[in-house]
Order: structure tokens, then sequence, then C-alpha cells
């Protein structure tokens, strides 16, 4: 099953990112909820490749919510994907892999 990066966002503020094991982005969204990994806002997923689930700004994600300085401290980047939001980037070129869901929390 593959894993999912999410960054959770408000025009705020980050609030947040995990990576999950889910079908598809929906279910990633829908799996963070269960596990109370979806603090709210918009969110940004993105299919992690294989060859990065191991790297260390992925893996220590895995089923967790991390902040924005953890993500920094372990080589994640931000990066602006709008003028109002800044998401962690997983240092991939993820312009055709975005997905952006309301989270409805």
């Amino acid at each position: 099953m593959p894993m999912y990066y999410i960054s959770f966002a408000t025009a705020a503020a980050f609030l947040g990112a995990t990576v999950v094991r889910a079908d598809d982005a929906k279910s990633a969204i829908k799996e963070a909820t269960l596990r109370g990994l979806n603090p709210g806002g918009e969110a940004m997923v993105v299919e992690v490749p294989p060859d990065v689930e191991s790297a260390p700004d992925i893996a220590p994600l895995l089923n967790r919510l991390s902040e924005e300085d953890e993500i920094l401290g372990r080589g994640g980047k931000r990066v602006a994907l709008r003028s109002k939001c800044g998401f962690p980037d997983l240092g991939v070129d993820t312009a055709s892999l975005l997905t952006y869901i309301k989270t409805g929390n």
C-alpha cells in the first residue's frame, strides 16, 4: 500500500504534516483523521515515491503529526504553493502529484 505525505494549513498558518499508508489521496485523509492526525484546514496530499519512503524527512512522519520545526530540521523545505500558504516539500517535483482536499475539521 502506498504512502501519502499530507501537509495541513490554513491561509494563516501551517498546521502540521504526517505520512500515512492508504489506497489513494482521499483514503489518506480519512486514515489521518481516524488516527487523530488531522488538525483541520486544507490538505496537500502527495503520494510518496517508493524509493523515498525511508528518507530521513519522510519515515519519521509515519502515523504521527509533526510540526514545521521538526520537518525543516529533518531536511524538508518550505515551498509556497499559493501566496497565502507555505507547505514543507518532499524535495521531489510534486507539481503533477498534488491533490488539494478541504478537510472540514
